[in-house]
């Protein structure tokens, strides 16, 4: 064994294996390992590249989204937003012809986005990581409510509710509710209440014109003349008397028996309105001998008669298996039964 070990090809076939493994370490050190990562760093840098050019390319279309959202606002802070909406509504009060306009508004409700509630897709954190939890905690704007009271004719209260309706700035009418006044026979005024909700982004930077530079604005003529059908009827006032027509006799009552069951006084519920409730139709009914006023939503009844729904300016009733129809200022006993 000593004398292989001596043998000079032994010594140097083991120096040359040495210096190819040590060369080889060197150069994986050296420059082998040090360049894939610089590859890999390049390959990074390049992907970020390529996705800050995509982000670069849509802002054009997210700067015109933010302005279409800005420009719905009446302001940023829930100050401005209470002052802006105070002065538009008692402004379109006012407009209408609304006597003793009362403007009121509520504090502003912090709303969160209900797509931050779910697994978030936002950046990188997770739902149950700390950026995940601080997006679901974020808020992303606010709603303000407000409600308007005033006396006036019917025509005055719906041109406000027209005007609402129909402004640059985000609202939705939460309900309104109009009272008549006066004798029966008259009732050309009404009290008036008017709720709606508006919303804002205090964070949102406003890079366009908003609602508040034009607080409100006079709708087309083709809106209000929408209404023109309900103003001219005024379901609140009690029809005028039927001229009186020459009756025929009485026939002679007929020849006594058992009696039956008394009559439905369907006669004694008149139709005074068909609105649209925030949840769906309803009719509104007035029991002419007691005053009594009664509103019915659809699967709601009244002396056995069931309302179905509303079609145009007539209610749909069914009692028992036949439907019938009846029109505004008619008593159900005036209804007509319709086929099937």
């Amino acid at each position: 064994m000593k004398q292989y070990l001596r043998d000079p090809r032994v010594l140097w076939g083991t120096a040359a294996a040495c210096a190819i493994g040590g060369g080889w370490w060197g150069y994986e050190r050296v420059y082998a390992g040090p360049a894939r990562e610089l590859e890999s760093q390049a390959e990074a840098a390049r992907k970020d590249i390529e996705r800050r050019s995509g982000e670069v390319n849509t802002l054009p279309a997210v700067t015109r989204q933010i302005r279409e959202l800005t420009a719905g606002q009446l302001g940023q802070t829930e100050e401005r937003v209470e002052a802006n909406l105070r002065t538009a509504l008692n402004d379109i009060g006012a407009k209408a012809g609304l006597a003793g306009v009362v403007v009121t508004t509520s504090e502003a409700a912090r709303v969160r986005n209900p797509a931050a509630l779910v697994a978030s897709e936002w950046g990188s954190g997770s739902a149950g990581s700390g950026g995940g939890r601080t997006r679901r905690e974020q808020i992303d704007f606010r709603t303000m409510g407000a409600s308007l009271k005033g006396t006036g004719t019917l025509a005055q209260a719906l041109r406000v509710l027209a005007i609402v309706q129909h402004q640059p700035w985000a609202n939705r009418v939460d309900g309104f509710v109009i009272n008549p006044i006066g004798e029966a026979k008259d009732r050309s005024r009404v009290d008036f209440t008017l709720r709606l909700t508006t919303v804002f982004a205090p964070d949102v930077p406003v890079v366009g014109p908003t609602a508040s530079d034009a607080l409100w604005k006079e709708p087309p003529p083709e809106v209000i003349a929408a209404f023109q059908p309900v103003i001219s009827k005024n379901v609140f006032r009690e029809p005028p008397p039927k001229p009186a027509v020459a009756q025929k006799p009485p026939a002679p009552p007929p020849p006594a028996g058992p009696s039956g069951p008394p009559p439905v006084p369907y006669g004694e519920w008149r139709v005074v309105a068909l609105v649209r409730g925030v949840s769906g139709p309803e009719l509104w009914l007035n029991n002419e001998k007691t005053q009594q006023r009664l509103t019915l939503a659809p699967g709601q009844q009244v002396l056995g008669a069931t309302f179905v729904g509303a079609m145009g300016e007539e209610a749909r009733l069914r009692i028992g298996e036949q439907e019938f129809v009846v029109a505004l200022a008619q008593t159900l006993e005036e209804r007509r039964a319709v086929s099937r």
